[in-house]
């Protein structure tokens, strides 16, 4: 434990007494201090003439100066790497370091600023006045703001096909008609049904406008698909709303350049999520009723 260090006021009131022949015991007394830190501060004073306070070390550094360097070539490297990465990085040679302390020794190398893209936001390490160096900026996604329209479907035992609307649509725009709906439907119920289900199925969905179209509800009638009663109004109910929130949090730090590698990597994290996910969420059905029974038909934690 640190003692705390002495006023130089204090420490002068030592010396003046001293000279008055006044024993150590009286001086301690007198000034309020322990006897040994009397002795301290007169054999400081007879060895180097000095009263001031001796600057103190501190907690030793986690890192060591090569570290550092390690630290700094890192993000050269790979500007956009995150303190975690680099943290990891670390432990896998020997070094043990907190991510304040790498923030640290960044911040004290003319340290990091934080770039907003349309599509993603991303930090990147650099160094004063390199803001708009390529290798510090992320191509950024301009259409539609950078996102994509997307059916999606999912059973209890897992997620189905993630169609892109702009991929369905004549003039490859983003705009979900009852006509597109209806084709969707048709291309890719029975196909996922039979894999995640089996033959006999039900159809859940929610009541919007195209799903309650006159056109889409005779076209489930010619397919005799049963379908859900679903009341309007009801995300709190609909479970796919949680797995597209499971999906938006897989895709955060991805960084496509495009369009397509937008696509490509909302597959990949639409597949990823796991039959232990999705079944979580359909068998949470029973307590979202009674969350909106208990709630009045008012908003649930859901």
């Amino acid at each position: 434990m640190r003692s705390k260090e002495l006023s130089l006021s204090v420490k002068q009131a030592i010396i003046r007494l001293k000279k008055q022949n006044k024993p150590i015991r009286e001086i301690a007394k007198t000034l309020g201090v322990a006897k040994t830190t009397v002795l301290n501060i007169l054999k400081k004073k007879e060895h180097t003439d000095e009263l001031s306070n001796t600057k103190r070390p501190g907690r030793p550094r986690k890192t060591t100066v090569v570290d550092d360097r390690r630290i700094l070539s890192l993000v050269k490297k790979t500007p956009f790497t995150t303190v975690g990465q680099i943290k990891n990085t670390l432990q896998e040679v020997g070094v043990c370091a907190s991510k304040s302390t790498i923030k640290r020794r960044l911040h004290q190398s003319e340290g990091f600023t934080t770039r907003c893209k349309p599509l993603v936001k991303r930090r990147v390490w650099r160094r004063k006045g390199t803001a708009h160096d390529p290798k510090h900026t992320t191509s950024s996604v301009k259409h539609g703001g950078g996102s994509v329209m997307v059916w999606a479907c999912m059973a209890a035992s897992g997620t189905g096909s993630l169609v892109f609307i702009d991929d369905v649509t004549a003039d490859k725009s983003s705009t979900m008609s009852s006509e597109v709906f209806r084709a969707i439907l048709s291309a890719h119920i029975q196909p996922n049904a039979s894999e995640l289900i089996g033959w006999r199925f039900t159809v859940q969905m929610d009541n919007d406008p195209k799903h309650t179209a006159k056109a889409t509800t005779e076209f489930f009638k010619g397919k005799k698909w049963t379908v859900t009663q679903w009341p309007s109004q009801s995300p709190d109910l609909n479970p796919i709303e949680h797995a597209f929130h499971l999906l938006k949090t897989k895709l955060k730090g991805k960084c496509p350049k495009n369009k397509q590698e937008l696509k490509t990597v909302a597959v990949e994290a639409w597949q990823s999520i796991t039959r232990d996910e999705t079944q979580r969420l359909v068998m949470s059905m029973r307590s979202r009723l009674q969350a909106v029974i208990d709630c009045k038909g008012f908003a649930t934690k859901y």
